[in-house]
C-alpha cells in the first residue's frame, strides 16, 4: 500500500461511514418527529443515569463518616434541603428517589426506540412488497427469484437491528462520556484509564472489523440469496428434478452455499467474540494498575479515598458495560449493513411501471389493430417485429401459430402491455392502448396461461382470485369452463383445498380452473397463451370444449402450438420469425400449402 493510500484511508472510512448512516436515515426519513423525542430521551435516560451514581457517592461517603469533600458541595446543599442534619438518611432516600426516576426513565425510553424500530420495519417491507408489486414485467424476467425473496424477507431485519444499534451506539458513546466526566471528578486518574481503554479498545475493533466483519458480512450475504436462488429453483422444478433423479444435484449445491455461508459466519461471530474479551483483559489489568498508581502518589491517610475509588469501581463496573456495548454495536452495525444495502438498492432502483393512460372505456365494440409495430427485447441484438400489421375482430375467435420463436407470446404480452412497442401502435377501437387507464384495459382483457397460477386454498378462492363475487357467479363460470363436474367430485367441492401449486389437481383441472377464474371477470376479450400445450388427449378436449363454451360469449385469442386447438377459429395467423407468413382459415390454409400445412402434417404424422 503506498504512502497515498494510507493517509487517504481514514477519509475513506470516514466517508463510508457517512454513506451508511445516510441509507440507515433513508429508512426514517419520513419518522422524523419520532427519531427527535428518541433523542431526547436517550440524552435524559444517560443524564439521570449518570446522576443515579452521583448519588452514590454520599451515601459511601457519610455510611463510613468521612468528611466532606468538594464533590459533595451541591450534594449536601440538595440533602440538607429535606433531611436537616442526618446527610446519610438524607443521601438514601435521594439515592432511592434518583434510581426510581433514572429507571423510570430508560423503560420509557426502550419503549420509545422499539415502538418506532418496528414501525419503520413494518412500513419498510410494505414498501418493498408495494415496490415489487408496481414493477415492471421485465424486471422480474431479469431479476432472480431468490435473490427478490431474500430482499423482501430476510434482509429487512438488518434494518431494524442496524438501527438499533445505532441508537444504542449513540446511546453508549453519551453515556460513556457521562461516566468518564463524573470519574474525571471523582478521581482524574479514572479519565487516564478510560482514555487509554477506550483508545486500545477503538484500534482493536477497527482491526476486527476490517479483518473480519466487513469483508466476510458481504460473502456471507452473497451466499445467502444463492441458498435462496437454489431452494426457489429446486421447489419450483421438483417434478422434473425427481423425474431426472437429480435430487443430489440441487442438494450439492445448496450443502456447498451452506457450508460456504456458515463459514464466513463463524469468521463474523468470532468477530463478534474477540473485543469482548480483549475488554474485559485490559479493564481489570488497568484496574489494577490504576489502583497502584494512586495508592503510590497519595500521601495521606489511605481511608479518605475509599468513597472516591469506591464510587469510581461501581462507575467503573456500569463503564465497561457501555464500552463492551458500543464494541460489539459498532461490529454488529459492520455485520448487517450488507442487507441494509440490499434493501436500500431495492427500494431506491426506479422500477416502477410507468402507465401515463387516463381513458376509459365502457366496452369493446370493433377491433385491435396491431398497427406497424415494432419491437425489440433489451437482451436481443435485432428486432423480432418490425413493421407487423394485423386486426383481431370483435366477436371473432383469432388463432396465432407458427414454431417455436416465432413472436407468438410476445404478442400476447404486448396485448397485456408487459411489454411496449418500441415504434408503431396497438390499437383498441383506434384508441391507443397506452392512452387507455390500466384498470379500462385489463378489464376488458381475460388471459389464461400455459404455466397456470393456482395457490395454496380453496377451488373458490382460487377462481375468485381476490374479487368478491357470489357463490352463483362462480359456479356459473366454472360451468362455462367445464370445470364443475369435477370440482363437485372433490373432497368438500368449491372449499377444498387444491395444495401448493394446485397439486391435488391434475394439469387438465388446473386449466380449467383457470379459465373459470378468467371468465368470472366477464372478460371481452379472452386471451389463451398455449393453454392446452402441456396437456394430454383427455384433457386437452375437455379444455377444448370449455373453449367452444364461451367462444359465443366473447373475443378469442389462442396463441397455439397444437393446431387441434384451433380448427374452429375464424381467422388463424402463421407467423414465422416475427413476420406474417399467411393468414386463413383452418382449410384455406391447408389448400395453400405453405408453412401451416407444414406444420399440420409434422403434427398429424406425431
Amino acid at each position: 500500500m503506498s504512502q497515498d493510500q494510507k493517509q487517504n484511508k481514514p477519509a475513506a472510512v470516514l466517508k463510508e461511514g457517512f454513506k451508511d448512516l445516510k441509507i440507515l436515515w433513508f429508512f426514517f426519513r419520513d419518522h422524523k418527529g419520532s427519531v427527535f423525542i428518541v433523542l431526547f430521551w436517550m440524552v435524559i435516560s444517560s443524564v439521570l443515569e449518570s446522576i443515579n451514581l452521583v448519588a452514590l457517592y454520599p451515601v459511601i461517603n457519610y455510611g463510613l463518616k468521612m468528611p466532606s469533600g468538594k464533590p459533595l458541595v451541591f450534594v449536601e446543599k440538595l440533602i440538607g434541603r429535606f433531611s436537616g442534619d442526618n446527610l446519610f438518611l438524607g443521601s438514601c432516600v435521594l439515592l432511592i428517589i434518583l434510581t426510581f426516576i433514572a429507571t423510570a426513565s430508560k423503560v420509557y425510553y426502550q419503549y420509545v426506540v422499539n415502538q418506532l424500530i418496528m414501525r419503520a420495519v413494518e412500513e419498510n417491507q410494505n414498501s418493498i412488497f408495494s415496490k415489487l408489486a408496481g414493477a415492471e414485467y421485465k424486471y422480474y424476467v431479469k431479476s432472480q427469484q431468490g435473490k427478490l425473496i431474500y430482499a423482501s424477507t430476510i434482509a429487512p431485519i438488518g434494518i431494524s437491528i442496524n438501527v438499533f444499534n445505532i441508537v444504542r451506539i449513540l446511546n453508549s458513546s453519551l453515556t460513556i462520556f457521562l461516566l468518564a466526566l463524573l470519574m474525571t471528578i471523582l478521581a482524574w486518574q479514572g479519565v487516564v484509564f478510560i482514555v487509554v481503554l477506550g483508545t486500545g479498545y477503538i484500534f482493536f475493533v477497527r482491526k476486527i472489523l476490517n479483518h473480519f466483519v466487513n469483508r466476510f458480512s458481504h460473502l456471507s450475504v452473497h451466499e445467502d440469496e444463492k441458498k435462496n436462488v437454489i431452494l426457489n429453483e429446486f421447489i419450483n422444478g421438483i417434478k422434473s428434478i425427481k423425474a431426472f433423479h437429480r435430487e443430489n444435484v440441487w442438494q450439492e449445491k445448496f450443502s456447498m452455499a451452506v457450508k460456504r455461508s456458515v463459514g464466513y459466519r463463524f469468521k463474523v461471530m468470532f468477530g463478534h467474540v474477540l473485543p469482548d474479551s480483549f475488554l474485559k483483559f485490559i479493564f481489570f489489568i488497568g484496574i489494577g494498575v490504576m489502583g497502584i498508581f494512586i495508592g503510590l502518589g497519595y500521601k495521606g491517610d489511605a481511608m479518605l479515598l475509599l468513597p472516591a475509588l469506591g464510587t469510581c469501581a461501581v462507575v467503573a463496573i456500569r463503564l465497561i458495560p457501555y464500552i463492551n456495548l458500543l464494541g460489539s454495536d459498532i461490529v454488529s452495525l459492520a455485520r448487517y449493513m450488507p442487507d441494509v444495502k440490499v434493501v436500500y438498492d431495492l427500494l431506491a432502483e426506479p422500477m416502477t411501471e410507468h402507465w401515463s393512460g387516463t381513458k376509459t372505456l365502457d366496452s369493446f365494440h370493433d377491433k385491435i389493430y396491431f398497427k406497424d409495430v415494432g419491437f425489440k427485447y433489451e437482451s436481443a441484438s435485432h428486432y423480432l417485429f418490425e413493421g407487423l400489421s394485423f386486426t383481431i375482430e370483435k366477436g371473432k375467435m383469432t388463432a396465432i401459430v407458427g414454431p417455436s420463436g416465432s413472436g407468438k407470446s410476445t404478442i400476447v404480452n404486448l396485448l397485456l402491455t408487459l411489454y411496449s412497442p418500441s415504434s408503431g401502435a396497438i390499437l383498441l377501437d383506434d384508441i391507443n392502448i397506452k392512452e387507455l387507464s390500466k384498470d379500462t384495459l385489463l378489464h376488458i382483457m381475460g388471459y389464461v396461461s400455459q404455466e397456470t397460477f393456482i395457490f395454496n386454498g380453496t377451488i373458490n378462492e382460487n377462481i375468485s382470485f381476490g374479487g368478491v363475487y357470489t357463490d352463483q357467479e362462480i359456479i356459473e363460470a366454472a360451468k362455462l369452463a367445464n370445470a364443475h363436474d369435477f370440482i363437485l367430485n372433490t373432497e368438500k367441492g368449491y372449499d377444498t383445498i387444491v395444495g401448493d401449486a394446485g397439486m391435488k389437481l391434475s394439469g387438465g383441472q388446473r386449466q380449467r380452473l383457470a379459465i373459470a377464474r378468467a371468465m368470472l371477470r366477464r372478460p371481452q376479450i379472452l386471451i389463451l397463451d398455449e393453454a392446452t400445450s402441456s396437456l394430454d388427449n383427455t384433457s386437452e378436449r375437455q379444455v377444448q370444449q370449455a373453449i367452444n363454451n364461451i367462444a359465443n360469449q366473447t373475443t378469442i385469442v389462442i396463441i397455439a402450438h397444437r393446431l387441434s386447438t384451433v380448427q374452429n377459429a375464424d381467422k388463424i395467423i402463421v407467423l414465422e420469425k416475427g413476420k406474417i407468413i399467411e393468414q386463413g382459415k383452418h382449410q384455406e390454409l391447408l389448400k395453400n400449402g405453405q408453412v401451416y400445412h407444414g406444420l399440420y402434417a409434422s403434427q398429424s404424422i406425431s
